[in-house]
C-alpha cells in the first residue's frame, strides 16, 4: 500500500518522537508526569507503539554494529549532530528530482515520469535514514560509551537527576552538580567537577568504577556510595552506603588510568565500609574515618539537609548550592557547630536560624553573616 506525502510526513514525526522517548527511557528515570505523557503518547495510536518497538529493535543492534565498524566515533557523532540539525536533508519527503531541471524535449521523446510507488519508496528510505540518525546520535552520546566522554549537569534551580549508564550503573545527581563520564576498555571513570552524587555501581571485577573529585579517586567494583565536592579548598567527602570503596588521595588528574594513581608516590588508600565517611582536602595529611548515619547522609535525595555537629561554614556551603550564596564572614562563626534538619530549598528558615547567632546582611551578591556587635 503506497503512502501519500502527508502520511510520510506524519510517520517522520512519529519516528522522531519515538527516538526521543526511547532515549529518555534509557538514560533517565521519568517523573510521574513524564511517565503519564509517555503512556498517553503510546495509547494515542498503534503507529506510535509500532515505531517505538522498531526504534528499540534498531537501538539494540546498534552497539554490535558500532563495534564492528572501524570509524572515528567522535567524527561520527559530529556527523550525526549535523544530520539532526539539518532535518530537511535527513527526512526529505519530496521526490529527489523535484528541484532538477527537466531534460530538454525532443520531437519524438518524452521525459519519463517516476511512478508513485518509486516516489513512496524513496521517501520511506529517507524517513528510515532520519530515524537511524536519531538513534545513532543517541547511541554515540549516551553516557558510558567506551572512548566517548559526555558531560551531565544540573543547575541550582533544576530538580535532581537520575542517569543510567551503559554498564548498568546509576548516578543520582543533586542540584548544581556536574560530572563527566569517561569509560574505557579497562576502567569506568566519572569526574565530579562540582556538587554531589550518589553512585549505584554495577558489579564488574575486571573493570573498576572510579569517581575522581579534585585530587581524590574513589574506587569501587560493585557498591553504593556518595561523593560530595565543595568548591572551597577542594574539600571532598566520601560516604559508603553499601559495600566497600577505596579512597586514594593525591592522585594526578592528568593520569586517568587507575594503576598509575594507585602506584603513585604519596598515595595512601583508605578503605571505607558501609556507614563510614571520610573528608579530604588539599591540606589533608592523615584522613580520619568516622561512622555516620547513612539515612542522614543521603537525606538530600529527599531534598532534606541533616547536620550533626557540622561547622557552620560547611552548612552554609551546602545551602549555597541550592539557591542564594551564603558566606560566613566572621572567623569564629565559621567553626560554630550546627545540628539539625532543614529543607534544602527553604533558605528563609535557614536565614532565620542564622539571625539568632549572628548578623545577617543581604546584598546583590548573596548573604553575608557577621558577628553581632558588642552590647553597649
Amino acid at each position: 500500500m503506497e503512502m501519500n506525502l502527508q502520511e510520510e510526513r506524519t510517520r517522520a514525526v512519529v519516528i522522531e518522537r519515538a527516538g526521543e522517548w526511547y532515549a529518555r527511557n534509557r538514560t533517565e528515570v521519568l517523573t510521574e508526569v513524564e511517565a503519564r505523557d509517555f503512556l498517553a503518547w503510546l495509547q494515542a495510536s498503534p503507529a506510535h507503539v509500532r515505531e517505538y518497538l522498531a526504534v528499540a529493535e534498531l537501538a539494540a543492534s546498534m552497539p554490535a554494529l558500532l563495534d564492528s565498524m572501524s570509524l572515528d566515533r567522535t567524527q561520527l557523532t559530529e556527523r550525526a549532530k549535523h544530520w539532526l540539525r539539518n532535518n530537511d536533508n535527513v527526512v526529505a519527503l519530496r521526490p529527489l528530482w523535484e528541484n532538477t531541471s527537466p531534460p530538454a524535449r525532443k520531437p519524438t521523446v518524452r521525459a519519463a515520469r517516476p511512478s508513485g510507488r518509486l516516489t513512496s519508496f524513496a521517501a520511506s528510505i529517507l524517513v528510515a535514514v532520519g530515524g537511524l540518525g536519531t538513534i545513532l546520535y543517541w547511541q554515540l552520546s549516551e553516557p558510558g560509551l567506551s572512548g566517548l566522554p559526555r558531560s551531565v549537569e544540573t543547575s541550582k534551580t533544576s530538580p535532581q537527576r537520575t542517569v543510567r549508564l551503559r554498564d548498568g550503573s546509576v548516578m543520582y545527581l543533586d542540584a548544581n552538580t556536574r560530572v563527566e563520564v569517561r569509560f574505557s576498555g579497562n576502567q569506568r571513570l566519572i569526574e565530579l567537577d562540582r556538587g554531589q552524587a550518589l553512585f549505584k555501581v554495577a558489579h564488574n571485577a575486571t573493570r573498576p568504577f572510579v569517581v575522581r573529585a579534585a585530587s581524590t579517586d574513589v574506587v569501587a567494583v560493585g557498591t553504593r556510595f556518595e561523593v560530595s565536592r565543595a568548591d572551597a579548598e577542594y574539600r571532598v567527602t566520601v560516604t559508603v552506603v553499601e559495600g566497600r570503596v577505596d579512597v586514594i588521595s593525591g592522585s594526578s588528574p592528568a593520569t586517568p588510568e587507575l594503576p598509575s594513581a594507585v602506584q603513585s608516590a604519596g598515595s595512601h588508600p583508605v578503605s571505607l565500609r558501609e556507614g563510614e565517611q571520610v573528608q579530604l582536602s588539599a591540606a589533608t595529611v592523615n584522613p580520619s574515618v568516622r561512622t555516620v548515619d547513612v539515612h542522614s547522609a543521603t537525606a538530600w535525595l529527599h531534598h532534606e539537609l541533616v547536620f550533626d555537629e557540622r561547622p557552620l561554614e560547611e552548612v552554609a556551603a551546602e545551602f549555597s548550592r541550592y539557591g542564594t550564596p551564603v558566606k560566613i564572614e566572621d572567623p569564629q562563626l565559621r567553626h560554630f557547630h550546627v545540628s539539625g534538619a532543614f529543607d534544602a530549598y527553604d533558605t528563609d528558615s535557614f536565614l532565620d536560624y542564622l539571625r539568632r547567632i549572628g548578623r545577617v546582611e543581604q546584598t546583590d551578591a548573596g548573604v553575608r553573616v557577621l558577628s553581632n556587635p558588642p552590647s553597649q
